[in-house]
């Protein structure tokens, strides 16, 4: 499988942000982990930061772990967008991969919201200010655009960052988006036991499938029949029709063979 791009986060509601952000920060500073607070918790940490320094292997992997289950506690929601960059990218207005990734994902969240409203916090990108700064703009240019599919009028204002440093429940998106990529790619065996506690968070259409709704995959022909293997989706659901899964006829139709 080529190299991906995702983006995505999780769904909370407003009356649980405030509980759902110290109760994980009152996880990092329990005795089993004592991480300092400005602490960046990632699913690959560097070999200088804290994280890989202070807590074993094993440690982290209990602590994503425990992330995942205060987020089921709290009803979050998830939702991931994931892009080949080798291959056409969906969305007219993305100027890359890397946007065409953050529309996809910006659309799930439009239309998970239907007629309530909600606000987007990324996390701050790499890179330095201008490119920050660029991301920003691209953002604010597109919510009062929309795409093709989605015009974001129920997005009470445009995308706003703040550094992941400063947000446990930034670091809890990025576990979600980091362990579901892992998942999709087969890149990490460590991936499985937290992806199976992802899934029951990624919101489903009213026929049941999750596969385009909370985990979106670009593009879906080549990519469609991993709903199957992932999610456990019996069918693919495109402009009310369904066709059963897995399609012989489309890549990774097999089991042995969904993630070559």
């Amino acid at each position: 499988m080529n190299d991906l791009v995702s983006v995505g986060g999780v769904v909370v509601d407003a009356d649980a942000v405030c509980s759902l952000e110290n109760e994980l920060q009152e996880l990092c500073a329990s005795q089993d982990y004592q991480i300092p607070s400005r602490e960046n918790v990632k699913w690959s940490p560097t070999k200088k930061s804290w994280l890989r320094k202070n807590l074993s292997g094993e440690q982290r992997q209990d602590l994503y772990g425990k992330f995942l289950d205060i987020a089921a506690q709290h009803d979050c929601q998830t939702l991931v967008a994931i892009c080949d960059p080798t291959l056409s990218m969906a969305t007219d207005e993305a100027s890359n991969h890397e946007m065409d990734a953050t529309l996809l994902a910006l659309e799930r969240f439009s239309t998970y919201l239907g007629k309530e409203s909600g606000l987007v916090v990324v996390s701050r990108p790499g890179g330095g200010h201008k490119e920050a700064d660029k991301f920003l703009c691209e953002c604010v240019e597109l919510k009062e655009s929309g795409t093709a599919f989605v015009k974001f009028q129920n997005l009470a204002q445009a995308p706003f960052s703040q550094e992941a440093s400063r947000s446990r429940i930034l670091q809890l998106a990025d576990l979600v988006v980091s362990i579901t990529t892992s998942k999709v790619s087969h890149s990490s065996g460590y991936a499985d036991k937290h992806f199976e506690k992802i899934v029951p968070l990624f919101p489903e259409s009213s026929r049941g499938v999750k596969g385009g709704v909370g985990l979106k995959i670009h593009p879906s022909l080549r990519y469609r029949n991993l709903y199957h293997w992932i999610l456990g989706d019996a069918y693919y659901v495109e402009r009310n029709m369904g066709t059963p899964l897995p399609q012989m006829d489309k890549p990774y139709c097999k089991s042995s063979e969904r993630w070559r």
